[in-house]
């Protein structure tokens, strides 16, 4: 070939390298395994903090599920913090009756959503209705339940736990 051929091509080469670096990048898209993030950490649990009736005694022995549970009368009070995440198996841990079977209210207060209800169930003595008041900060559940015949005094007891329940961080409410 011509040298005249060879500059032309040599030319063209010049011109098409130097019109590629002109030319926008294609955008390089990076796959990050989750892992890779650091988790948000979880704070820790509150405290449940409501006034006790005097004659309310502190069982030995937790409930089945943990927390603390006191007996007077013919009452029965659990106090249970659970994690989170999972109100229907909360009230269905709390109550033994599926949620679907339930009416749960619920309401906000503060940072705080609360779920309540109401249940009964025959036991040796008679009917037996239950009451559960459960607060929910987005991390855990803050559970109240209190187990009672039905013909005690037990709307009152429970309007006056309600009345005085509060979660606590340290020294301050949320």
């Amino acid at each position: 070939m011509k040298l005249k051929t060879w500059m032309k091509i040599g030319v063209a080469l010049l011109a098409l390298t130097l019109s590629a670096c002109g030319a926008e990048e294609t955008p390089v898209f990076e796959t990050v395994s989750p892992d890779a993030y650091e988790a948000e950490a979880k704070p820790a649990a509150g405290e449940i903090s409501l006034m006790l009736p005097e004659e309310a005694m502190k069982e030995a022995m937790a409930g089945e599920s943990g927390g603390e549970l006191y007996t007077w009368d013919d009452h029965t009070l659990q106090l249970l913090t659970m994690d989170g995440g999972d109100i229907q198996g909360t009230v269905e841990s709390l109550t033994g009756i599926s949620y679907e079977d339930l009416t749960v209210m619920s309401y906000q207060k503060g940072d705080l959503t609360y779920y309540q209800t109401v249940w009964s169930s025959a036991g040796e003595e008679g009917t037996l209705l239950g009451r559960a008041l459960i607060a929910d900060d987005g991390y855990y559940h803050y559970c109240v339940s209190l187990l009672s015949p039905e013909d005690s005094d037990a709307q009152d007891v429970y309007d006056s736990l309600c009345a005085s329940f509060a979660v606590t961080n340290g020294d301050e409410e949320k």
